[in-house]
This record gives C-alpha cells, structure tokens and sequence, in this order.
C-alpha cells in the first residue's frame, strides 16, 4: 500500500512471461545513485572548503554529516574553540550546519560501525580499520623480533642495540636467510621462521662468559671462620644457609638441622617461616674481619640501550666483586630482568649498592633472591 500509485524505478531481476512474473529491485539503483553521488562530491571537494550539509546522527564523539554523497564526521574537538563536554547538547538531528574540511582527520575506528547504516560504509570502515590494524601489527611484529635478537645477542657479549643491527643488517646475513630487508628478517624472527640462534651461528659468534675487571675474593666461612656463634652449645658446626644467604647486619635465627649442625637464615627467610621448636638464637661476632659475603640480587628496569653495562659499572665502581651475572627481556612486557650474584661485607654496604642501582635510568626494582 505505501508505493500504491506511485511511478518507481527499478532493475529487473527475472522476467517470467508464462508466470506472469516480473521481480525487480529497487536497492541497486539506489546503491548506483549514491556511489555517483560521492564520485561527483569526492571530484569537487579539497582541504579548507567550507560544505553545507545536515546533521544524521549525533555521537559522544561528534556527530555524522550529510554531505550529499557522503557522510563527514565532524569531531567534538572540532565543535567550538571551546571546550564540548557534550556533542548532542550543541547539535540534534536534522540540524543544517556549515562545516571545513580538514586534514587533520585521524580517519575512522571502531566506534562508526555502530552508527553508520549502509552495508557500503560498514565495509569501506572495515577494510580501511583492516589495513590500519594489520599496519600496526606489523610494526609491533618488527619490534617483537628484533627484540628476541637483543635477548639472544646479550649472551654473547653483544649488549648495544645498534651494534646488533649493525651485525645483522648485512647483504650477507640477509641473503643467507633469503630477506630482503632488515625488517623482514624481524618479521621472520617473530614468526619463529627464523631463530636468532641461527642468526648468531651464521656470524660465528662465541659466547662470552668474561665479566668486568672487578675484585673477586672467595671467603671460606665454615667452622672457626663462620662470622655467627651460638651461647652454650660449645663447638657445634654452624653454616649460613644458602637460600637466603644472610650478611653480617641482617637480623637471623638458627635452625637446628639433621646430623649437619645449625643453618644461620635471615629472619624472615620462608624456608623457616614454619619451624618453631627447632630455631635458635644465634649472633653475629663483634670482631669481624673485613671478609665478604655471597648476595643473589635481582634488577627489573625498562629495556635499554647499555642497560647491562651500566649495571656492571656501577658494580665495578663500587669495588663489589661480581661471580655472575645474567639479563633476560620480556618481550611482552619489555622488561628487563637481571639476576646477580655478588660478594659484599655487610647490609650498609649491600643498601648502598641497592641505592645506587635504583638511580640508574629505567630501573623499576632492586631485591635480593631467596631460593
């Protein structure tokens, strides 16, 4: 009943004389009528010029405008020299307004493809929201990789990231492992196509396992020379537990062990934290010698250049001696975390160090390991 009398337009779509049927369709004229009139809209419009259009529908973000062709998105940043906190208090539907164009657009997102109504726009906004996507993932994808050489580079003594890209961006290295381009071969890295291992293989790169010119002196802190005594139990076999590795300025506790004496931990040490009726008391000797004393630490910092060898620098500076030393990134995260075994001789000393490390750019924590 509402097209009764009206003359309309329309595609044949099947023609069935001997049925009497003819089924036509309006939508493709409609469809032609607009793409012609975006085509004649898109020819006329540039940056700068001032449109008229009508106001289709209104967004917390800004509202969608009628051009004749097409619609335009007028932003809320682009309302008034003011600020707008909302779109729809400043424009309703149907309103006609004069807009600028712009280039400054960041183009659509997400958010339009709950407004906008023809099966057209949603498929332009998709496939537009497709390229930008896959153009990010692929720069993320780049940087994931290169990353997973940084890491594998570390363990042979190549900390600087421009000094890995220089080992890497070669005719050769590229070739070897058919890239075209540096980035590609990032891309291969990050799609585990290629393994870093492979990469380093190829250059001949040995792992390093030397360690900065640092003071190393080994302590033997067994028997007569264990830094600890316990009142009244004469001579007893007293050791300093490994997993907690306490130094002299550390508050610690005993605990009476099977057939191999007594264990010294640091109060708080978890290894204990159950145990009542085995911990005695024990004490740090008042006339200790200037000996030092094994601490595992851990460092987590942001990812950067020479972050490694700001830390053994300043460990050096420091004339702390250095057994070990190992930095793993975090992809994800990118987040380094360094682990260190270092020798101080006691808790002033050890904070000083932790006070130092926390001023280096980037670093996050500074804590020490119990196993």
């Amino acid at each position: 009943e509402k097209y009764a009398g009206q003359e309309v337009e329309f595609v044949i779509t099947e023609f069935n004389p001997k049925r009497r049927r003819i089924i036509g369709d309006c939508k493709q004229l409609i469809v032609a009528k607009k793409k012609k009139m975006q085509e004649e809209l898109f020819a006329t419009l540039a940056v700068g010029q001032k449109v008229s259009g009508t106001v289709k529908n209104v967004t917390d973000f800004g509202a969608f405008i009628d051009l004749g062709g097409a619609d335009g998105l007028l932003h809320i940043s682009e309302m008034s020299w003011g600020r707008v906190e909302n779109p729809k208090k400043v424009f309703k539907t149907g309103d006609v307004v004069e807009i600028k164009t712009s280039k400054n657009a960041s183009g659509p997102n997400e958010k339009w493809l709950d407004f906008v109504v023809s099966h057209n726009a949603k498929s332009n906004i998709k496939k537009y929201l497709y390229k930008k996507n896959a153009a990010f993932m692929r720069q993320e994808n780049i940087l994931k990789g290169k990353n997973i050489c940084i890491d594998a580079f570390r363990d042979r003594g190549v900390t600087n990231e421009n000094e890995v890209v220089k080992y890497i961006d070669k005719k050769e290295v590229l070739s070897q492992f058919n890239q075209d381009s540096l980035e590609n071969l990032f891309l291969a890295v990050a799609n585990k196509e290629i393994l870093p291992s492979s990469i380093i293989e190829f250059l001949g790169l040995k792992k390093t396992t030397g360690l900065p010119n640092v003071k190393i002196n080994k302590t033997d802190l067994s028997g007569d020379n264990c830094p600890v005594y316990c009142k009244g139990v004469g001579k007893i076999m007293i050791n300093l537990a490994s997993c907690c590795n306490p130094i002299p300025g550390d508050q610690i506790v005993g605990y009476i062990t099977r057939g191999k004496g007594i264990s010294v931990h640091r109060i708080n040490c978890p290894n204990i934290a159950k145990e009542k009726l085995r911990l005695v008391n024990v004490y740090w000797k008042e006339d200790l010698k200037n000996k030092a004393y094994q601490v595992d630490i851990c460092i987590e910092a942001s990812d950067r250049n020479s972050l490694l060898n700001d830390v053994m620098s300043l460990l050096a500076t420091q004339n702390v001696s250095l057994t070990a030393i190992n930095a793993k990134l975090n992809t994800q995260t990118l987040i380094t975390t360094i682990t260190a075994t270092i020798h101080v001789e006691n808790a002033n000393k050890l904070q000083t160090i932790f006070n130092g490390l926390l001023s280096l750019k980037g670093v996050i924590s500074v804590s020490r390991v119990i196993h």
